[in-house]
Protein backbone atom coordinates (compact mmCIF):
# COMPACT_ATOMS: atom_id res chain seq x y z
CA UNK A 1 0.00 0.00 0.00
CA UNK A 2 1.30 3.11 -1.22
CA UNK A 3 -0.06 6.90 0.16
CA UNK A 4 -0.13 8.69 -3.07
CA UNK A 5 -2.38 11.61 -2.57
CA UNK A 6 -0.46 14.22 -0.71
CA UNK A 7 -3.01 14.47 2.47
CA UNK A 8 -2.47 17.33 5.07
CA UNK A 9 -5.00 19.21 6.77
CA UNK A 10 -5.18 22.05 4.79
CA UNK A 11 -6.04 19.63 2.06
CA UNK A 12 -9.38 17.66 0.77
CA UNK A 13 -9.06 15.15 -2.18
CA UNK A 14 -12.02 13.29 -3.58
CA UNK A 15 -13.40 11.38 -6.78
CA UNK A 16 -10.43 9.43 -8.23
CA UNK A 17 -9.72 8.26 -11.58
CA UNK A 18 -7.31 5.49 -12.28
CA UNK A 19 -6.47 4.86 -15.94
CA UNK A 20 -4.04 3.13 -17.96
CA UNK A 21 -2.55 2.89 -21.13
CA UNK A 22 0.45 0.88 -22.71
CA UNK A 23 2.91 3.47 -21.81
CA UNK A 24 1.72 4.37 -18.03
CA UNK A 25 -0.85 4.14 -15.15
CA UNK A 26 -2.07 8.18 -14.53
CA UNK A 27 -3.91 8.59 -10.99
CA UNK A 28 -6.13 11.97 -10.51
CA UNK A 29 -8.10 13.51 -8.58
CA UNK A 30 -9.50 16.63 -7.31
CA UNK A 31 -7.34 18.45 -5.03
CA UNK A 32 -8.85 21.15 -2.80
CA UNK A 33 -6.95 23.39 -1.36
CA UNK A 34 -8.97 24.64 2.34
CA UNK A 35 -6.91 27.49 2.49
CA UNK A 36 -8.04 29.25 0.06
CA UNK A 37 -10.67 26.98 -1.28
CA UNK A 38 -9.44 26.47 -4.13
CA UNK A 39 -9.76 23.30 -6.76
CA UNK A 40 -7.37 22.15 -9.38
CA UNK A 41 -7.77 18.62 -11.62
CA UNK A 42 -4.08 17.34 -9.36
CA UNK A 43 -2.41 13.93 -11.05
CA UNK A 44 0.62 11.71 -10.76
CA UNK A 45 2.09 8.92 -13.02
CA UNK A 46 3.83 5.87 -12.75
CA UNK A 47 5.77 4.30 -15.37
CA UNK A 48 6.79 1.09 -13.98
CA UNK A 49 3.11 -0.41 -13.40
CA UNK A 50 2.85 1.31 -10.39
CA UNK A 51 5.90 0.68 -8.28
CA UNK A 52 6.87 4.00 -8.16
CA UNK A 53 5.27 7.15 -8.87
CA UNK A 54 6.39 10.83 -9.89
CA UNK A 55 5.59 13.79 -8.54
CA UNK A 56 2.34 15.18 -7.99
CA UNK A 57 1.47 17.98 -10.65
CA UNK A 58 -1.54 20.58 -10.45
CA UNK A 59 -2.69 22.85 -13.10
CA UNK A 60 -3.51 26.37 -11.53
CA UNK A 61 -3.94 28.95 -14.47
CA UNK A 62 -7.28 28.21 -15.78
CA UNK A 63 -9.07 29.41 -13.16
CA UNK A 64 -10.81 27.33 -10.23
CA UNK A 65 -12.68 23.82 -11.80
CA UNK A 66 -14.27 20.59 -11.25
CA UNK A 67 -12.82 17.69 -12.45
CA UNK A 68 -15.15 15.10 -13.98
CA UNK A 69 -13.80 12.86 -15.87
CA UNK A 70 -10.85 10.85 -17.55
CA UNK A 71 -9.41 9.19 -20.63
CA UNK A 72 -6.11 8.27 -21.83
CA UNK A 73 -5.00 6.48 -25.46
CA UNK A 74 -1.35 6.61 -26.85
CA UNK A 75 0.45 8.64 -24.12
CA UNK A 76 -2.47 11.61 -24.25
CA UNK A 77 -4.66 12.43 -21.45
CA UNK A 78 -7.93 14.55 -22.18
CA UNK A 79 -9.85 15.34 -18.48
CA UNK A 80 -12.95 16.90 -18.94
CA UNK A 81 -13.57 19.53 -16.43
CA UNK A 82 -16.53 21.63 -15.50
CA UNK A 83 -13.96 25.46 -15.44
CA UNK A 84 -16.02 28.06 -13.11
CA UNK A 85 -14.67 30.77 -14.79
CA UNK A 86 -16.56 29.75 -18.21
CA UNK A 87 -19.75 29.65 -17.08
CA UNK A 88 -19.53 25.84 -15.56
CA UNK A 89 -19.83 24.11 -18.36
CA UNK A 90 -17.41 21.08 -19.31
CA UNK A 91 -14.29 21.71 -21.28
CA UNK A 92 -11.54 18.89 -22.52
CA UNK A 93 -8.30 19.67 -20.93
CA UNK A 94 -5.36 17.75 -22.97
CA UNK A 95 -2.22 16.97 -21.40
CA UNK A 96 0.74 16.31 -23.65
CA UNK A 97 4.27 14.53 -23.04
CA UNK A 98 3.57 13.32 -19.60
CA UNK A 99 2.08 15.88 -18.36
CA UNK A 100 5.08 18.70 -19.10
CA UNK A 101 2.21 20.56 -21.72
CA UNK A 102 -1.38 20.70 -21.59
CA UNK A 103 -4.10 22.68 -23.31
CA UNK A 104 -7.83 23.52 -23.31
CA UNK A 105 -10.27 23.00 -26.14
CA UNK A 106 -11.55 26.16 -27.50
CA UNK A 107 -14.95 25.30 -26.93
CA UNK A 108 -17.07 23.16 -24.03
CA UNK A 109 -19.25 19.82 -24.51
CA UNK A 110 -22.34 21.41 -23.89
CA UNK A 111 -23.11 19.07 -21.55
CA UNK A 112 -25.77 20.11 -18.71
CA UNK A 113 -24.73 17.27 -16.20
CA UNK A 114 -22.46 16.44 -13.93
CA UNK A 115 -22.38 12.82 -14.97
CA UNK A 116 -21.08 12.27 -18.63
CA UNK A 117 -18.62 10.61 -20.33
CA UNK A 118 -15.63 10.61 -22.47
CA UNK A 119 -13.74 7.66 -24.11
CA UNK A 120 -10.71 7.59 -26.69
CA UNK A 121 -10.18 5.75 -29.76
CA UNK A 122 -7.12 5.65 -32.23
CA UNK A 123 -7.50 9.33 -33.74
CA UNK A 124 -10.95 9.75 -31.63
CA UNK A 125 -12.50 11.85 -28.57
CA UNK A 126 -15.71 10.26 -28.09
CA UNK A 127 -18.33 12.06 -25.78
CA UNK A 128 -21.75 10.86 -24.39
CA UNK A 129 -23.70 13.46 -22.24
CA UNK A 130 -27.36 15.00 -21.61
CA UNK A 131 -28.96 17.56 -23.67
CA UNK A 132 -30.37 20.28 -22.31
CA UNK A 133 -33.84 20.71 -21.97
CA UNK A 134 -34.37 17.50 -24.31
CA UNK A 135 -32.93 15.20 -21.20
CA UNK A 136 -32.29 12.86 -23.88
CA UNK A 137 -28.34 11.41 -24.61
CA UNK A 138 -26.45 12.83 -27.30
CA UNK A 139 -23.11 11.42 -28.53
CA UNK A 140 -20.70 13.41 -30.66
CA UNK A 141 -16.88 13.23 -31.06
CA UNK A 142 -13.81 14.90 -32.52
CA UNK A 143 -10.66 14.07 -34.54
CA UNK A 144 -8.46 16.74 -32.98
CA UNK A 145 -8.86 16.19 -29.27
CA UNK A 146 -11.64 18.73 -28.20
CA UNK A 147 -10.82 21.86 -30.59
CA UNK A 148 -13.65 21.42 -32.88
CA UNK A 149 -16.88 18.56 -32.87
CA UNK A 150 -18.59 16.76 -35.26
CA UNK A 151 -22.37 17.45 -35.01
CA UNK A 152 -24.12 15.47 -32.21
CA UNK A 153 -26.47 12.96 -32.45
CA UNK A 154 -29.52 11.42 -30.22
CA UNK A 155 -28.73 7.77 -29.13
CA UNK A 156 -31.41 7.95 -26.46
CA UNK A 157 -34.99 7.46 -27.90
CA UNK A 158 -37.54 9.40 -26.88
CA UNK A 159 -39.22 8.56 -23.17
CA UNK A 160 -41.79 11.95 -22.55
CA UNK A 161 -39.78 11.71 -19.16
CA UNK A 162 -36.26 11.97 -20.69
CA UNK A 163 -32.72 10.32 -19.72
CA UNK A 164 -29.39 11.27 -18.05
CA UNK A 165 -26.13 10.44 -16.24
CA UNK A 166 -24.17 8.48 -19.20
CA UNK A 167 -21.29 6.24 -19.08
CA UNK A 168 -19.19 5.73 -21.73
CA UNK A 169 -16.59 3.37 -23.15
CA UNK A 170 -14.15 2.29 -26.39
CA UNK A 171 -12.02 0.00 -27.36
CA UNK A 172 -10.48 -0.31 -31.25
CA UNK A 173 -13.43 0.89 -33.18
CA UNK A 174 -16.05 -0.39 -30.38
CA UNK A 175 -17.93 2.20 -28.16
CA UNK A 176 -20.26 1.23 -25.51
CA UNK A 177 -22.34 3.73 -23.59
CA UNK A 178 -25.05 3.09 -20.75
CA UNK A 179 -27.47 5.60 -18.73
CA UNK A 180 -30.23 5.80 -16.20
CA UNK A 181 -33.81 6.20 -18.69
CA UNK A 182 -37.44 6.59 -17.67
CA UNK A 183 -38.64 4.86 -20.33
CA UNK A 184 -39.18 1.17 -18.98
CA UNK A 185 -39.79 2.41 -15.49
CA UNK A 186 -38.26 3.96 -11.95
CA UNK A 187 -38.49 2.82 -8.61
CA UNK A 188 -41.17 4.05 -6.42
CA UNK A 189 -39.36 5.68 -3.97
CA UNK A 190 -35.92 6.69 -4.65
CA UNK A 191 -33.91 7.66 -7.67
CA UNK A 192 -34.05 4.61 -9.44
CA UNK A 193 -34.86 4.14 -12.80
CA UNK A 194 -34.44 1.77 -15.75
CA UNK A 195 -30.17 1.19 -16.99
CA UNK A 196 -29.63 1.28 -20.78
CA UNK A 197 -27.22 0.15 -23.23
CA UNK A 198 -26.37 0.89 -26.37
CA UNK A 199 -23.53 0.27 -29.11
CA UNK A 200 -21.35 0.66 -31.76
CA UNK A 201 -19.05 -0.92 -33.88
CA UNK A 202 -17.34 1.49 -36.15
CA UNK A 203 -16.45 4.53 -33.97
CA UNK A 204 -20.24 5.74 -33.38
CA UNK A 205 -20.81 6.39 -37.52
CA UNK A 206 -23.45 3.91 -36.82
CA UNK A 207 -24.97 2.60 -33.37
CA UNK A 208 -27.06 -0.82 -32.73
CA UNK A 209 -30.33 -0.55 -31.06
CA UNK A 210 -30.58 0.46 -27.11
CA UNK A 211 -30.80 -3.17 -24.91
CA UNK A 212 -32.67 -2.70 -21.27
CA UNK A 213 -30.02 -4.09 -19.08
CA UNK A 214 -31.33 -3.64 -15.58
CA UNK A 215 -33.52 -6.60 -14.51
CA UNK A 216 -35.58 -4.17 -11.95
CA UNK A 217 -35.88 -0.39 -12.37
CA UNK A 218 -34.05 0.59 -9.86
CA UNK A 219 -30.38 1.72 -11.29
CA UNK A 220 -29.02 4.89 -10.94
CA UNK A 221 -24.94 5.39 -12.04
CA UNK A 222 -23.93 2.95 -14.60
CA UNK A 223 -20.13 1.72 -15.48
CA UNK A 224 -19.28 0.57 -18.81
CA UNK A 225 -16.22 -1.03 -19.66
CA UNK A 226 -15.34 -2.84 -23.27
CA UNK A 227 -12.58 -5.13 -24.82
CA UNK A 228 -12.39 -6.92 -27.69
CA UNK A 229 -15.73 -8.96 -27.91
CA UNK A 230 -15.96 -8.66 -23.99
CA UNK A 231 -18.34 -5.48 -22.66
CA UNK A 232 -19.14 -5.20 -19.28
CA UNK A 233 -21.69 -2.73 -17.37
CA UNK A 234 -22.03 -2.36 -13.73
CA UNK A 235 -24.32 0.00 -12.02
CA UNK A 236 -25.96 0.64 -8.32
CA UNK A 237 -29.14 1.05 -7.17
CA UNK A 238 -30.78 3.98 -5.69
CA UNK A 239 -34.28 2.73 -2.86
CA UNK A 240 -35.74 4.90 -0.95
CA UNK A 241 -33.70 3.47 1.78
CA UNK A 242 -29.86 2.85 1.09
CA UNK A 243 -30.08 -0.31 2.84
CA UNK A 244 -31.50 -1.84 0.47
CA UNK A 245 -29.08 -0.81 -2.75
CA UNK A 246 -27.61 -3.38 -4.24
CA UNK A 247 -24.52 -4.01 -7.21
CA UNK A 248 -25.33 -5.45 -10.09
CA UNK A 249 -23.24 -6.49 -13.31
CA UNK A 250 -24.12 -7.55 -16.90
CA UNK A 251 -21.78 -8.89 -19.52
CA UNK A 252 -22.10 -9.75 -23.20
CA UNK A 253 -18.87 -12.34 -24.55
CA UNK A 254 -19.82 -11.89 -28.18
CA UNK A 255 -19.83 -8.24 -28.73
CA UNK A 256 -23.31 -7.06 -27.41
CA UNK A 257 -25.19 -9.84 -29.49
CA UNK A 258 -26.09 -12.08 -26.11
CA UNK A 259 -25.67 -11.08 -22.53
CA UNK A 260 -25.84 -13.15 -19.50
CA UNK A 261 -28.49 -12.47 -16.80
CA UNK A 262 -27.36 -10.21 -14.21
CA UNK A 263 -25.40 -10.71 -11.98
CA UNK A 264 -25.87 -9.42 -8.25
CA UNK A 265 -23.11 -8.68 -5.65
CA UNK A 266 -25.30 -7.38 -2.87
CA UNK A 267 -25.77 -4.79 -0.89
CA UNK A 268 -23.03 -1.62 -2.25
CA UNK A 269 -22.87 1.15 -4.56
CA UNK A 270 -19.99 3.06 -6.15
CA UNK A 271 -19.27 0.54 -8.71
CA UNK A 272 -16.16 0.50 -10.73
CA UNK A 273 -15.27 -2.12 -13.55
CA UNK A 274 -12.58 -3.36 -15.71
CA UNK A 275 -11.88 -6.31 -18.00
CA UNK A 276 -8.40 -8.09 -18.70
CA UNK A 277 -8.08 -10.55 -21.16
CA UNK A 278 -9.30 -13.71 -19.29
CA UNK A 279 -11.07 -11.36 -16.29
CA UNK A 280 -13.91 -9.23 -15.08
CA UNK A 281 -12.87 -7.02 -12.07
CA UNK A 282 -15.26 -5.20 -10.01
CA UNK A 283 -15.05 -3.11 -6.98
CA UNK A 284 -17.48 -1.36 -5.06
CA UNK A 285 -17.99 -0.16 -1.57
CA UNK A 286 -20.41 -0.51 1.17
CA UNK A 287 -20.88 2.77 3.14
CA UNK A 288 -22.06 0.71 6.53
CA UNK A 289 -18.94 -1.02 6.98
CA UNK A 290 -16.72 1.58 5.22
CA UNK A 291 -15.09 -1.04 3.11
CA UNK A 292 -13.98 -1.04 -0.52
CA UNK A 293 -15.08 -5.16 -2.03
CA UNK A 294 -13.10 -6.58 -5.12
CA UNK A 295 -14.80 -9.35 -7.01
CA UNK A 296 -13.04 -10.95 -9.85
CA UNK A 297 -14.62 -13.05 -12.72
CA UNK A 298 -13.46 -15.89 -14.97
CA UNK A 299 -14.89 -15.14 -18.20
CA UNK A 300 -15.40 -18.16 -20.18
CA UNK A 301 -14.53 -18.00 -23.86
CA UNK A 302 -13.55 -21.35 -25.52
CA UNK A 303 -16.13 -23.81 -26.19
CA UNK A 304 -15.79 -27.09 -25.01
CA UNK A 305 -16.06 -30.12 -26.80
CA UNK A 306 -19.55 -31.52 -27.73
CA UNK A 307 -20.99 -27.91 -26.68
CA UNK A 308 -22.81 -25.87 -29.25
CA UNK A 309 -22.88 -22.28 -27.18
CA UNK A 310 -20.36 -20.55 -25.42
CA UNK A 311 -20.91 -21.10 -21.98
CA UNK A 312 -22.79 -17.77 -20.40
CA UNK A 313 -20.98 -18.10 -17.14
CA UNK A 314 -19.10 -15.32 -14.72
CA UNK A 315 -17.52 -16.86 -11.93
CA UNK A 316 -17.09 -14.48 -8.76
CA UNK A 317 -14.38 -14.55 -5.89
CA UNK A 318 -14.37 -12.30 -3.06
CA UNK A 319 -12.15 -10.16 -0.81
CA UNK A 320 -12.44 -6.83 1.07
CA UNK A 321 -10.05 -3.87 1.11
CA UNK A 322 -10.46 -1.16 4.45
CA UNK A 323 -11.31 2.03 2.69
CA UNK A 324 -14.13 3.58 1.21
CA UNK A 325 -12.99 5.52 -2.09
CA UNK A 326 -11.76 3.36 -4.80
CA UNK A 327 -10.92 3.44 -8.26
CA UNK A 328 -9.84 0.93 -11.32
CA UNK A 329 -8.22 0.82 -14.49
CA UNK A 330 -6.56 -1.70 -16.53
CA UNK A 331 -4.30 -1.32 -19.14
CA UNK A 332 -4.06 -2.85 -22.05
Amino acid sequence: EIDLWDYDTTRENSERWIVADEFAVYLFWRDLDLTVADEFPAWRVSYDRGTTWEPKQRITEIGDNFLTNVATKNNILCMSINVSDLGGEPYILRVFQNGTSWSLSPDSIYASNFKFGIAMTEGVLHSAYEVPLLNEIAYRKSYDLGDTWQEPIIISSSSGFGADLPGLAADKRNIYTSWRDTKFGCAPSGWGCSIIGRNSKNNGDDWFDELLLSDIPTGMFSEPFIKGNVIAVAWSESHNNPDLDRVKVRVSLDGGENWCPVKDFGFGTGTKIAITTDALHVVYTNEDSQKVYYCRGEIITGVKENEIEVPQQVQMEQNYLSSNRFALALGL
